[in-house]
Formats: C-alpha cells, structure tokens, sequence
C-alpha cells in the first residue's frame, strides 16, 4: 500500500475507530483471519459495536484501562473450531489451559494478558493462539525466543514460508481495498459488505 494512498485516507478520516477497524481489521472482514486484536478509546466502543453488527463478527474484551479497550474481534464458529483443533488443544494443556470451553478459554488467558500489562506476569504467547495463527508458527516462535524465522509479515513464520507470504499479500491487498472504498466515501458498513463478499475464504485453510 503507497503512504500516500494511506496519508490521503487518514486525513479524511475524523474517526479514530473507524480508521482502526479499516486498517487493523480488513483481512478479519475478508474472512481471511480467524481473530484480530484492536486498541480503542473507550468513547469509541459504540461507534465499533454499530460498525460490527450484523457482520457475524464479535469481540471479547481482553484488556482495559480508564482510557482505552483491548478487543478480541473474532467469528465465533472459526474460532471454536480452531481451538477444538488436537493440535492447538494439546499446545494449551502445555501452556496450562484446562480443556473448557472458548469462553472459558478466552477469560483465562484476558486474566494472563491483564496481569502482563500490569507488569505482575510474563507475556502470554498464547496470544497467538487466540488471533488464531497457525500453531507450527506459535511453537517456533516460543522455541526460538522470536528468532531464527523464515518470514515475518503479520505474524513470524516458522513453517511454510511461501503459502504464508502469498496469505500475508492478500491482507495487504484486503486492507486496501477497505481503504480505499472508506476514503472514497463509501460508508464504513457497506465498505465491509463489499470487502467480505470479495473474500477468498479459501484461505483460512492455514487453521486447518
């Protein structure tokens, strides 16, 4: 995406969260990410919840402090079927997660990253697991302490760096659609409608 394709959008843009959702969110909309993880100001929480219904596309609250909120947007039947996944439900047992259900999940690890952001814990690299990125590519990160990777674009990539790189062109190529349908006037919701009924779905095959 040019900067200055991304200046002109900023610039037109008066509103915090809709530029958020529109750059941080665009591959989510498109269906080609399970989850996304998005910091607002408190004050724009019903702008997000306006701009979410009817997507299938909710969030859970991670984190929070008097001025801004940490979300988990997410499509329901992904995530869950990602977390059921033997695969990512044996790298939870390891990390310490009971096998309960998503919400259950999802609560325990908001109490790891919360404790985290008020320095009494470590990082939780599950993290990764809940913005639903492949599994192989959660491993290799913590074994290699974030380095030694092949690749690294929205996430490092430990394993299959060419279907990863060609995935991580397609987010590019979704945010700027977003982008450039939202800078053209184009209302925030619609823009979505448009975005997702482009999506390439298909792609999700990286949680498989």
């Amino acid at each position: 995406m040019s900067r200055d394709l991304l200046e002109i959008f900023q610039k037109k843009i008066d509103d915090d969260t809709v530029i958020k959702v529109a750059l941080e969110c665009a591959p989510l909309i498109a269906g080609l990410r399970i989850a996304n993880i998005i910091t607002i100001k408190r004050e724009g929480l019903p702008t997000l919840k306006h701009i979410l219904s009817g997507t299938g596309i909710i969030f859970y609250l991670a984190a929070s402090n008097s001025e801004k909120l940490s979300l988990i947007l997410y499509r329901e039947d992904l995530m869950k079927n990602y977390l059921n996944q033997p695969k990512v439900q044996l790298l939870l047992r390891k990390m310490g997660y009971p096998k309960i259900s998503m919400y259950e999940l999802m609560y325990l690890f908001s109490l790891r990253y919360r404790n985290f952001i008020d320095g009494k814990g470590e990082f939780p690299h599950e993290m990764g697991i809940f913005l639903g990125y492949p599994v192989e590519d959660v491993i290799g990160y913590i074994q290699n302490d974030g380095k030694n990777f092949l690749a690294v674009g929205y996430w490092k990539v430990y394993q299959n760096k060419r279907e990863k790189t060609s995935l991580f062109e397609k987010f590019e190529e979704a945010k700027e659609m977003m982008i450039l349908l939202v800078s053209s006037g184009v209302n925030i919701k619609e823009a979505i409608r448009i975005c997702g009924a482009c999506s390439h779905k298909h792609v999700l095959c990286y949680s498989n």
